[in-house]
């Protein structure tokens, strides 16, 4: 809308030029036209833009651009508050870009269905040990949760949810948690997060993550 706006004052300043529009009038006209143009330029050029484009690139796991719009955040708005998130940013596309470089180099991996299941009735992979279980507090909002500690690395694991959730009929709900593999799905009346991540106290181990509650 404001574009066409734009255009619309550039059309008025060449009719009134050929219909001899006041002098005043026509660099009036100029001047709404430039500062319409720069407004266009600050929607979509400008430090709020790109903050949001970054963010995006996150959530999509678009690691590389996310870093790079950070960095543009930095470099040409240096003083805007914009610039204070690109840090935070940059770090967790950084964690992204690391992660996808280290599942690149690791054989690949099936991880199975396990017969059993996880809270909720979540679809669990073979060899997956309870560590730990929390129940539902309703009082301080917090769902029930379960810990559990699988013996694959987290690109297996995550190939794993990434294929059987899709085959056992759950389905998305929210969008995944930038700079971390996860998965918000749901089925009939029950909701669940699945977060994936590095066991640090096993090599080539995840920490598996399943949260939820019935709506």
């Amino acid at each position: 809308m404001t574009r066409f706006r734009s255009f619309a004052f550039l059309a008025m300043v060449l009719v009134g030029c050929q219909r001899g529009v006041p002098e005043a009038e026509y660099q009036s006209v100029v001047r709404e036209n430039v500062r319409l143009a720069r407004q266009v330029e600050d929607l979509t050029q400008g430090p709020t833009a790109t903050l949001q484009r970054a963010k995006t690139n996150l959530t999509t796991g678009d690691f590389r651009g996310a870093k790079t719009e950070a960095e543009r955040l930095l470099r040409d708005f240096p003083a805007s508050p914009e610039a204070a998130e690109a840090p935070a940013v940059m770090a967790q596309a950084d964690v992204g870009l690391a992660e996808a470089t280290r599942d690149a180099k690791q054989p690949a991996l099936t991880v199975e269905l396990s017969k059993k299941t996880g809270l909720l009735g979540a679809p669990l992979p073979v060899g997956a040990k309870l560590t730990e279980r929390t129940a539902a507090d309703p009082e301080f909002s917090r769902d029930a949760t379960e810990t559990y500690t699988v013996p694959a690395p987290p690109a297996a694991v995550f190939a794993f949810y990434d294929r059987e959730l899709k085959r056992l009929g759950w389905a998305p709900w929210g969008a995944s948690v930038p700079g971390r593999k996860s998965f918000f799905v749901e089925k009939g009346a029950v909701r669940i997060a699945v977060l994936v991540s590095e066991e640090k106290s096993a090599p080539n181990a995840t920490s598996l993550t399943i949260m939820g509650k019935r709506r």
